[in-house]
């Protein structure tokens, strides 16, 4: 099953530009030759990995090292309802610096991240070469301080729009 879409991924001839495997009971064992195959597609636009809450934090780790990279084309990614937590979301933030494609990023009802994994995400949301356009963050643990950390962020982010 997956590994025909890990195939499809990897092939040079694949103009795949959307791909949905939201629910996808996705573990460790299978997010990573994911990344893998990611890493190398020119084509993808849109991945939605929503609600594959059996990947881990060691998972999710593993996979934001390998992808996006900076030759991704991705330019949107849905991680709504996951298990990432402060780990995994200093690895992402971490991609995000050096990938230039990912304009708009969903990270709704992650739950796991804390307040100190939402403030380094705010500090990257203070790069200028940040190339996010719109960024969804519904449904989280912050609190006050995140919000006001957040808003000192984006006084002078001059590229996200929503």
């Amino acid at each position: 099953g997956y590994q025909a879409i890990f195939n499809l991924l990897q092939n040079i001839n694949s103009e795949l530009e959307v791909l949905n495997i939201s629910r996808g009971n996705f573990d460790d064992e299978l997010a990573i030759p994911l990344a893998n195959a990611l890493a190398n597609t020119t084509t993808l636009k849109t991945l939605n990995i929503a609600g594959n809450r059996s990947i881990t934090s060691t998972g999710w780790q593993t996979f934001f090292i390998r992808f996006p990279n900076a030759e991704s084309s991705l330019e949107e990614l849905i991680l709504n309802g996951n298990n990432i937590d402060d780990q995994g979301l200093a690895t992402l933030v971490d991609a995000l610096a050096n990938s230039n494609a990912i304009q708009i990023l969903h990270l709704l009802c992650n739950r796991s991240i804390s307040t100190a994994g939402w403030r380094v995400f705010s500090n990257f949301l203070r790069l200028p070469r940040s190339t996010l356009k719109e960024l969804y963050l519904n449904d989280n643990n912050h609190d006050d301080d995140v919000t006001i950390a957040f808003a000192n962020s984006l006084a002078n982010n001059t590229s996200l729009k929503i």
